[in-house]
């Protein structure tokens, strides 16, 4: 799964870094090169990503991390369409 992420962020200048561990990702969202929380950007990506169905926390100290948490059960074809929800909230923003 963080390698999808990652394809993410090659393509989004919005995503800062990726952290975590197996299916337990945060995905830092940035406005600039120096690293900028983008926290309202954050709160529309969780939004939209709830309108489409896909459930996703926000936290980190600035408001700025999406946390994706996934059941130990989730098929491969769910993983794929979360990452697509994924790329359509950071294409909106």
């Amino acid at each position: 799964m963080k390698a999808q992420f990652e394809h993410l962020r090659a393509k989004h200048k919005l995503i800062g870094e990726i952290r975590g561990k197996g299916l337990m990702l945060g995905i830092e969202l940035v406005r600039d090169d120096q690293k900028t929380p983008a926290n309202s950007e954050g709160n529309k990506i969780r939004d939209f990503c709830c309108e489409m169905g896909l459930l996703i926390g926000l936290g980190g100290v600035y408001g700025n991390v999406l946390r994706v948490q996934p059941p130990l059960v989730i098929s491969n074809d769910q993983l794929e369409e979360a990452g697509k929800i994924f790329d359509l909230a950071f294409k909106r923003i």
